[in-house]
């Protein structure tokens, strides 16, 4: 019995201390973990003193003290503990963030409207993207100083702001190369931040301090810009460098370092808006990167207003003719046309036009209030904001009107806009024509002629985006005329390309005509950059007629001066990828680039004697569309014409489509394709008869025996043609 007890009592006791070296091993566990959540707060806490302590003493050097304002608080010593020196930085920036003027970015109220707008899902979103940019993202030129503004006034909280400045602060400002564009980021993140009240001032004491640090250094690199650029495309100074020097010295001028550069307006703006925008309000630069930098200059325009500095008259009529710009290219589904270099996205994600309400507003433009109520859901919201300055009412309170025609153009800047109407579903087609190879317009491509298109409100004639900047055979592919819906002889790009921002070569086209006619509308320019290559090639042209709704006819026609030689002459076409070919002389492609759209397509037909080829895209690219590579091609001797149709269809069914040259007689003779253009255009036994004249004379032709006109240019359904 007892030894069955002791026996029971050792089994019992075996759990028990089993039991108790568990708990020993939890406490131990528990203790070290607590150990090491006390180890982890003390290296946070080390690197807090660290970066403050370098932030304020940095600071406080860049201050000019003897400002009368600043004598209630100013160091009285030189020799400052960490513990006074962080206090005097803070009661500064106290001091800043109390005055009234200058303005700095926006209210307390619109930081309270915009966070009280947001549902907690958007909350926690914002939170976790603000979180992922500190943490992932290169924090010294990006992180919270190029956040988007709601996700900012939505997602941060006092431990954000710090934990930013603990990132920073792992490397001081000047021990990595800079980076240009970090002053204006430097100021952009300021303006965001400034009224919030859940932002620290400890955190604004780093980013000043940070301002007085890397200011001066990337301005010893602006200061020597000059002619290299012709003194006409400082786009990238201002979006980068100018506009963050001035604006930190517009609203910092305690700071020495900085307050030198409240100069750069208005007079220096005044020269600059003017002398980088011609008087269509579009840039002398030709790229995509118009519209970021006509944006900014419309808010560095407001701030100096705001702030008393009044521009001039010819500075506010060139500001206002920008603003014209969006509602005069704009696509139907709202994108922003792609023009050379600053595209690298899909045209699935945009980039689309989202300030076109709020230039309406500001500017009182009643077309661009007719355009924007026209155009479908674009992914986001109008932004109405300029800092504090909401034009939502001024939006409300213009009264609409309608364009006077539905076909638009820059004339100084020569982009031309072919539409079918103002509908989200309409056709839509951009010609550039402008002059190209200039020095200052290193962002644009060798696409001379060079068009994009929609059908029925889908892109479906593409741009092949600028790809990465650098000087590989991609890149110089991508500002390559081939890359382009363009036309090219002999395999050439029409500009000499020496490296990715430099032209061998400058041309200036000649438009001939752009006529814009309820019925139609036409375009025809020349010019010569083929011969700066091959002297051979003197002339190319290239015609476009829209019949409106209806289809494109595309005709490039290239001059040889050696009728003995051979050449060969291509038009590239760049379609959503697959494309299909319904008949030996047709290609059909279907955009698949607008989800939740109605399906829409295109057929590209070839005139008889091309031959047709398509290929896939050399450089295929994870960020942009890869289209396919359609050519239109003819290897003839001397002289040769390119003709193709494009006709644009709504639904998952290609219309019946027959394209047919017809004779031309004119003095007792039949002229060449070269010379007179015929054509008959069957769509589902609908046919029409077109005409164009190509030679530089004029008398009465006989179309096929059917049609007989004096004009240049016929359409058997456009009675104001025939004749």
């Amino acid at each position: 019995m007892t030894q069955s007890a002791s026996f029971h009592r050792r089994n019992h006791r075996g759990p028990v201390v089993i039991c108790q070296c568990a708990l020993v091993w939890l406490f131990a566990c528990n203790l070290a973990s607590s150990q090491q959540i006390v180890d982890k707060e003390a290296v946070t806490m080390e690197k807090d003193r660290i970066w403050m302590n370098w932030a304020s003493r940095q600071l406080i050097m860049e201050v000019d003290w003897a400002r009368p304002e600043l004598q209630a608080i100013k160091p009285t010593s030189d020799a400052l503990t960490d513990d006074l020196a962080r206090a005097i930085a803070i009661s500064f920036v106290q001091h800043l963030r109390n005055r009234e003027k200058p303005v700095i970015g926006y209210s307390a109220a619109d930081v309270l409207r915009i966070r009280n707008g947001a549902t907690e899902e958007e909350r926690r979103q914002c939170r976790a993207e603000l979180l992922d940019l500190i943490e992932v993202k290169r924090t010294r030129r990006i992180g919270l100083c190029k956040v988007d503004t709601k996700t900012l006034h939505v997602g941060a909280s006092a431990d954000i702001f710090l934990a930013q400045a603990r990132k920073l602060g792992t490397t001081p400002p000047g021990a990595t190369p800079v980076v240009w564009g970090t002053t204006a980021g430097i100021v952009h993140s300021l303006e965001q931040c400034w009224a919030m009240e859940n932002c620290p001032d400890e955190y604004v004491v780093y980013m000043l301090a940070w301002l007085t640090k890397q200011a001066p250094t990337e301005w010893e690199w602006a200061r020597t810009w000059d002619e290299n650029m012709l003194g006409n495309a400082g786009h990238n100074w201002w979006l980068h460098t100018l506009s963050g020097l001035w604006k930190a010295g517009l609203y910092f001028p305690e700071l020495k370092a900085v307050e030198q550069f409240q100069t750069f307006a208005p007079d220096y703006f005044n020269h600059e808006i003017t002398t980088l925008f011609k008087s269509d309000g579009f840039s002398r630069e030709r790229s995509g990167y118009h519209f970021g930098m006509a944006d900014l200059a419309d808010k560095i325009a407001y701030i100096a207003d705001l702030h008393g500095l009044a521009l001039n008259a010819e500075a506010k009529d060139r500001l206002a003719q920008m603003a014209h710009v969006p509602w005069k290219l704009i696509a139907p589904d709202g994108g922003i046309p792609h023009i050379g270099d600053g595209f690298r996205n899909s045209y699935k994600e945009g980039p689309y036009f989202f300030t076109l309400e709020r230039l309406a507003g500001r500017y009182q433009i009643p077309e661009s209030k007719f355009v924007a109520e026209r155009l479908p859901d674009r992914g986001g919201k109008a932004s109405m904001h300029i800092l504090q300055t909401d034009y939502t009412d001024a939006y409300n309170d213009l009264k609409e009107k309608e364009p006077a025609t539905v076909d638009t153009e820059l004339p100084d800047s020569h982009y031309y806009i072919m539409r079918e109407n103002w509908t989200p579903t309409a056709d839509w087609m951009c010609i550039d024509a402008g002059s190209m190879g200039v020095r200052g317009a290193s962002h644009d491509h060798a696409d001379i002629f060079g068009f994009t298109a929609y059908a029925k409100g889908q892109p479906i004639l593409l741009d092949n985006s600028c790809g990465r900047y650098d000087n590989s055979p991609e890149r110089h592919w991508r500002i390559g005329t081939a890359a382009h819906n363009a036309a090219t002889v002999n395999g050439m790009d029409a500009l000499i390309i020496q490296n990715q921002w430099r032209r061998g070569n400058r041309v200036i086209p000649e438009i001939e005509r752009w006529v814009k006619e309820p019925e139609y509308a036409y375009f025809s320019g020349v010019h010569d950059a083929y011969e700066l290559r091959d002297p051979s090639i003197p002339a190319h042209r290239r015609k476009i007629f829209y019949l409106r709704g209806e289809y494109w006819i595309v005709v490039d026609r290239f001059t040889a001066s050696d009728e003995a030689r051979e050449h060969d002459y291509v038009q590239h076409f760049h379609l959503p990828t697959p494309v299909t070919q319904s008949k030996p002389q047709q290609t059909i492609a279907f955009s698949e680039l607008a989800d939740s759209a109605p399906k829409a397509g295109v057929i590209c037909a070839a005139a008889p004697g091309l031959t047709v080829t398509v290929e896939p895209n050399p450089y295929p690219d994870e960020h942009s569309d890869n289209p396919d590579h359609l050519m239109h091609s003819l290897t003839t001797k001397g002289s040769g014409i390119l003709v193709t149709v494009i006709a644009p269809f709504s639904g998952e069914t290609a219309p019946d489509l027959k394209l047919e040259i017809l004779d031309v007689r004119c003095n007792g003779k039949k002229l060449t394709p070269w010379q007179a253009t015929a054509l008959a255009i069957t769509i589902d036994d609908k046919r029409d008869v077109y005409f164009d004249q190509h030679m530089h004379w004029n008398l009465r032709f006989d179309i096929d025996g059917e049609y007989s006109t004096q004009g240049r240019l016929f359409h058997s359904r456009i009675p104001s043609l025939n004749r």
